[in-house]
């Protein structure tokens, strides 16, 4: 078995690590890298081959695949890029509590938290965040890099652009559209398409600047 490295350290690093820990150990080591030396007591107790290190080892870490455990979508979108340079694996992580239909279809690098579901026919791009509880519904297309936030649904037929931030408990009705870095604000019922860019929030959700 090869190693694996974990790009970052913070919250969502916890998330993935433990749902690799839940399934069958495809792997020997989890190399971690972050930014500093890793103070946080939860990478003293997990009991695996758990190795830390700076990212300044970023390019220089031998592991024979990779995942980048980071919540924004910009920086995880530039970094894979940047471990990538290596020839690793770029790696996607599914928890085992997760339904996944065997009809979609899962880009490199994604990571898809317990208690999700993507429904038939969907596509999820490279590098992106189905987190806790999400539901991404039958024929979706979804863009590279986005992050799908806690308990936030996507009914059929949404097409979501690259670099979107869906917030936690939003919901957006079958068949709209999501321009690419467009944020979408937690608790909001998108009924309308969104234009890139933008920030909609609100019950129907409506351009921010708007609101105020």
């Amino acid at each position: 078995m090869s190693e694996i490295a974990i790009v970052g350290a913070g919250g969502h690093a916890k998330v993935v690590v433990e749902s690799l820990l839940e399934r069958t150990m495809e792997f020997s080591k989890i190399v971690v890298l972050d930014e500093k030396v890793i103070t946080d007591d939860y990478w003293k107790k997990v009991e695996f081959n758990i190795e830390l290190c700076p990212s300044a080892n970023l390019l220089g870490c031998q592991a024979g695949h990779f995942h980048v455990a980071i919540g924004h979508n910009k920086t995880r979108e530039t970094l894979a890029s940047k471990t990538g340079e290596n020839g690793a694996i770029e790696w996607s992580v599914f928890h085992p509590q997760a339904m996944i239909s065997g009809a979609s279809v899962i880009g490199s690098g994604s990571f898809v938290a317990a208690g999700s579901i993507i429904g038939p026919g969907t596509q999820l791009g490279r590098g992106c965040i189905v987190n806790h509880n999400a539901v991404v519904d039958h024929d979706c297309r979804v863009g590279n890099f986005c992050h799908v936030a806690p308990g936030s649904v996507l009914c059929g037929g949404v097409t979501v652009g690259e670099r979107v931030l869906i917030g936690a408990g939003a919901t957006v009705i079958p068949g709209i559209k999501l321009g690419n870095d467009c944020v979408i604000g937690a608790g909001a019922v998108v009924v309308k398409d969104v234009p890139a860019g933008t920030t909609f929030v609100g019950t129907p959700a409506d351009k921010l600047d708007r609101i105020r």
